[in-house]
């Protein structure tokens, strides 16, 4: 089997989020009303990416409908409260009958920024661990992925009895958890209606979503500890991730 090479250009879904951890834990009974003020906040100041406020009794979230070719819009979920703590997410590209590229310029400013409101807003709470994962779709077409990860394994007994492949890679440094979960999936097409969006099954695709976050989580994470782990994730997905995929030496 030929060799599949990961690239940019073969990357048909892309999400980034930024997940942080707060103690004690957010309750969504009895800090609802700032919560919900904090969403107002995050909708008037950064409309582009939080739009509409989703509130029920086991749920509060913001989706946002981002605008696609043919006057077609997409909506999807950019913030969320979890019961870890919040997570804000940033569609940088989807399949939308054709590959729709939304990448919001300046995510990891935004995200510094709201995050210095949130704690502003619940000065109680502790911040011990943020973590930001990018959570991408290579497409391989009509191949079959199962059969594209299978082909890394020695073993040919192996190939032979495998129905998938899951891997999951653990590689911590300076300070940092570095977790690479890899398996196949198969491409979804987001389908806008009146309604909402529907996904359909389009093609075989590889799943690779690389989640950076923080080892010591003893502390109160401060603005120079957030901006450490932002930056350190961000030279990682530029400058290894691809070529550890593809197996070249990293410098």
């Amino acid at each position: 089997m030929a060799t599949f090479e990961f690239n940019k250009d073969t990357i048909g879904q892309h999400i980034v989020q930024y997940g942080v951890d707060v103690r004690p834990a957010l309750s969504l009974k009895s800090d609802r009303q700032k919560l919900l003020d904090y969403c107002q906040w995050l909708t008037d100041e950064f409309p582009e990416v939080f739009e509409t406020v989703l509130s029920g009794p086991n749920r509060l979230q913001i989706q946002k409908a981002f605008p696609a070719s043919r006057n077609k819009r997409v909506e999807l979920p950019t913030f969320v409260v979890t019961e870890r703590g919040p997570v804000y997410t940033f569609p940088v590209r989807v399949l939308v009958e054709e590959i729709e590229d939304l990448d919001l310029p300046k995510k990891d400013d935004i995200f510094a920024k709201v995050l210095k409101e949130f704690r502003k807003r619940f000065p109680e709470k502790r911040v011990p661990r943020v973590g930001v994962v990018n959570d991408m779709v290579f497409d391989c077409g009509s191949v079959n992925a199962t059969d594209i990860l299978a082909d890394a394994l020695s073993k040919e007994a192996w190939k032979r009895e495998l129905a998938t492949v899951k891997i999951h890679l653990e590689n911590p440094r300076d300070g940092n958890n570095v977790n690479l979960d890899v398996s196949p999936v198969v491409m979804q097409q987001v389908q806008p209606d009146v309604v909402g969006s529907t996904r359909q099954n389009v093609g075989f695709g590889i799943n690779v979503r690389l989640d950076i976050n923080n080892q010591d989580t003893t502390g109160d994470l401060n603005d120079t500890d957030v901006s450490g782990i932002i930056g350190f994730a961000k030279d990682y997905f530029s400058d290894e991730l691809l070529k550890f995929l593809n197996n070249e030496t990293v410098l």
